[in-house]
């Protein structure tokens, strides 16, 4: 502060004016506790002034004397507002920490400035730091001296109050190992500005207030530091000096003075596995970091979970943790704190942040390719979610999608999927039952949530779907012998007319006893059909299901066989009109029978017409006969010759079994006849 302030203050009080614009003197008191040090100054001369809103000094507010320690107090009565205090004294005496000799103050003159905010104490110290706040305000405006304040704090003090915090006496047996650490410090650094004076030759405590005053460069408090050949040149000697001053208290810079505790990173997710590392850094006098010290972390607010409650510094005076928190989404601030004296902590804090994991799924939409299908249990309709994360856009690539049936019945082809790199994760749903659904799509978050989507669809009739199964046999009896009945189920659908050729029916005896050719057919012009077969005499049910489900019946009867069959007779004749005068003398005739029905050929003889005939028979080939006859005389035309054939037991063959391949009729003189045939005339099976 320029020196037309104190020009100000001088005709102020010679004139005894009262200036207008104080701050308040409302009702409340307030008491200051002050303390002049350089070391504790003794026998100085308090003055205390009220300061105007423009930033004038005004009337004075108290005055008083120094004790041996330093301390003095006043009373300001109910004033608040910005004051100015000022001290002086040719006589006042303190102990010069570098050189631990007493000194006097002589013309020197100490200043500092502060706001007072309310009533009750105060504390007030006065120091070559506060002179160097004191000219380094721009004005005695409230601001300005709170700014001044707050530089020197910070550049001198590592952000101890130059104001509020009373420096303690570091000298041996001044008792500072019972003060605070921030008064410690305070104690330690006017001990800095002792050897300051000591190690520049020449130097007064003037030089050296200038000194630190100029060494400050920039005036925000935030951003200021101390010139570089000033720090790292006399004032680093200087605090290397004061660590090794045997004038001072044993032990005394040796005090934990500070600790910082820094985080990294300041927020992670809250997913129980993520972790925040905190380092906590204790220092001592000069920056000088303190080892093999204990160190107490808590939880001050928040929900989070330490490693541990207590750590040691290592050589670099740092103990680190670490910490983090379930799945609980939380802002938590953490403490730090160090035993800087037998009665006193350093404590610290920071905040840190448990968060949402930004990948986390925000919300989860899900739309249907169609909002109808056909109820068939083929038509499908696909089912897209889309999941947006919390950080926006696509959530990663591979996240899980659960779906559900929530309400109505469906199928889905998945209950689960993994989304693309879209954010997209698809499904189909297929239906049999006609009717609304309600389908939802899920996706978890790391804190133990989901977030859900839904959509409805529509399940209609398929007018193509089967509406009724009339099931027939034909014929409706046939023998317990495993004589074939054909049953046949003719497929109606929903819009009317046959369904489409492939529709699957599924054919069971449902009662009685009889074998199906196959348990399933496909529709041909709506119609499908096998053979029931039984060996067992009795009325039999046949079922006949198609999808829907629907179904029809019919019931057959199977009747005792009749008595099983030994011989199988085949009688041949030609037929025909001879021409006149000619008669049959040749006939060539091959009979083919079944192989599967337990027919074997037994014999040949000439029979009717043909009785003085000579036949030529031939049975060796399976499955036919072929025979030769000759008559010389001549014959007419009719039965010519009888084949017999056994029939082994479990078998029932019947006249279409036997037919006849191939024949050829000649005159007498080998010359074919025209219009006559060869027939089979009869076959009787007893």
């Amino acid at each position: 502060m320029k020196k037309w302030l104190l020009g100000i203050l001088l005709a102020t009080l010679s004139l005894g004016l009262f200036g207008c614009g104080s701050g308040d003197f409302g009702a409340s008191t307030t008491s200051v506790s002050g303390m002049a040090s350089k070391g504790p100054i003794n026998g100085a001369h308090v003055a205390i002034f009220s300061v105007t809103t423009s930033g004038r000094i005004d009337k004075q507010l108290a005055t008083g004397t120094t004790a041996s320690s330093g301390a003095f107090s006043a009373d300001l009565g109910a004033y608040t507002g910005a004051i100015f205090a000022t001290m002086s004294g040719s006589t006042a005496t303190y102990t010069d920490e570098a050189t631990n000799t007493a000194k006097t103050l002589g013309t020197q003159k100490l200043h500092a400035a502060t706001v007072v905010t309310g009533s009750g104490p105060i504390n007030l110290a006065i120091t070559p730091f506060t002179e160097v706040a004191y000219r380094k305000a721009a004005s005695l405006r409230k601001a300005d001296i709170a700014k001044a304040d707050a530089l020197v704090s910070n550049v001198y003090l590592s952000g101890t109050d130059v104001i509020k915090t009373l420096p303690a006496n570091v000298l041996s047996g001044g008792g500072a190992a019972s003060s605070s650490p921030s008064q410690i410090s305070y104690g330690l650094a006017l001990a800095t500005v002792s050897q300051l004076l000591k190690d520049q030759s020449g130097a007064t405590l003037e030089s050296v207030i200038t000194q630190m005053q100029n060494a400050i460069t920039g005036s925000d408090p935030t951003t200021a530091t101390l010139d570089t050949t000033f720090k790292s040149g006399v004032y680093a000697t200087a605090i290397s000096e004061v660590r090794t001053n045997a004038n001072l208290q044993s032990g005394i810079v040796d005090t934990p003075l500070n600790i910082t505790l820094a985080a990294s990173p300041t927020s992670v997710v809250a997913n129980n596995t993520d972790t925040i590392t905190l380092t906590a850094t204790v220092t001592k006098f000069g920056g000088v970091v303190v080892p093999n010290t204990a160190v107490k972390f808590a939880v001050r607010s928040g929900t989070a979970t330490l490693s541990s409650a207590q750590g040691t510094t290592d050589s670099t005076g740092k103990a680190t943790i670490t910490v983090k928190s379930g799945t609980i989404q939380s802002a938590v601030v953490i403490t730090a704190s160090v035993a800087a004296t037998s009665s006193t902590d350093l404590t610290t804090s920071t905040n840190v942040a448990f968060v949402q994991d930004p990948n986390d799924p925000a919300s989860v939409s899900l739309t249907a390719s169609k909002v109808a299908a056909t109820a068939n249990g083929i038509d499908s309709i696909t089912l897209t979610a889309k999941v947006t994360r919390v950080g926006t856009g696509p959530v990663p690539t591979g996240t899980t999608v659960t779906f559900a049936v929530a309400a109505g019945t469906a199928t889905l082809s998945a209950t689960t999927g993994t989304t693309d790199s879209n954010g997209n994760a698809s499904v189909t749903l297929t239906s049999t039952t006609v009717g609304s659904v309600t389908v939802s799509a899920s996706a978890a978050t790391s804190t133990g949530g989901k977030v859900t989507g839904a959509t409805n669809v529509e399940f209609q009739t398929d007018p193509n779907a089967p509406a009724s199964v009339t099931l027939s046999a034909s014929p409706t009896t046939a023998a317990a012998n495993n004589t074939p009945i054909t049953i046949t189920a003719t497929v109606a659908k929903t819009g009317g007319g046959a369904v489409a050729d492939g529709t699957p029916v599924t054919f069971a005896v449902t009662s009685g006893t009889a074998s199906l050719s196959a348990t399933s057919a496909t529709t041909v012009s709506g119609t499908a059909s096998v053979a029931l077969t039984s060996t067992t005499v009795g009325s039999v049910t046949v079922t006949a299901t198609v999808a829907g489900p629907k179904t029809g019946t019919s019931t057959v009867s199977f009747t005792t066989p009749p008595a099983q069959p030994t011989i199988a007779t085949v009688k041949l004749a030609t037929t025909g009109t001879l021409p006149s005068g000619t008669t049959i003398g040749g006939i060539d005739a091959t009979v083919t029978y079944s192989t599967n029905k337990g027919l074997t050929y037994s014999s040949t003889v000439v029979s009717g017409v043909g009785g003085s005939s000579f036949l030529t028979p031939n049975g060796t080939v399976n499955g036919q006969v072929a025979l030769s006859l000759i008559n010389t005389s001549g014959i007419q035309t009719g039965e010519f010759a009888t084949v017999t054939f056994n029939i082994a037991s479990g078998n029932t063959p019947t006249a279409s079994d036997f037919t006849l391949s191939s024949s050829a009729v000649t005159d007498t003189v080998a010359a074919p006849i025209s219009g006559i045939s060869v027939r089979i005339l009869s076959v009787s099976i007893q």
